[in-house]
Order: C-alpha cells, then structure tokens, then sequence
C-alpha cells in the first residue's frame, strides 16, 4: 500500500516497481517469515526482531523489525 523512500532504497528499488515484489521475495529465509507473522498475530506486535533481507539486487541484510497490528472499528486487521 506504501512504502517511504528510505525503505525502498533499503532495498534497492526506485520507484512504483517495489509494489510489483511479493511480500515474501524480500526476506532471505521464507520460514523466518513464518514465524514472524505467527508471533505478530499471536502478540499482536513485533519489537525488535531481527531478520535477514533480501534486496533487489540479491544481496543479503540484516534489519531489526517492529510492528504493531492494527485493526479498524470492526476488529478487522
């Protein structure tokens, strides 16, 4: 839906193409990915966790990620 310029020079994008990239291609460890979404909506928040990234151009980094779920007036995420 959005993405700030920093984090797609993060990633090594430019432009509208970052939208294009499956949430998934970006990080290095697809099981990793799993367990972040599985303690985020059993916690409903992320706090520093650190995980491995993948850029556009292949290359590999380490990040720390925070989330927090958010949901609308209906209780929907």
């Amino acid at each position: 839906v959005y993405a700030n310029e920093a984090f797609m020079q993060l990633f090594g994008y430019v432009d509208e193409e970052i939208f294009s990239i499956k949430p998934s291609d970006f990080y290095a460890d697809n099981k990793r990915r799993e367990e972040i979404i599985n303690k985020l909506l059993t916690t409903g928040f992320i706090d520093n966790e650190e995980v491995l990234f993948r850029k556009r151009d292949g290359t590999l980094f380490w990040a720390l990620m925070s989330l927090i779920v958010q949901k609308d007036s209906e209780g929907n995420m």
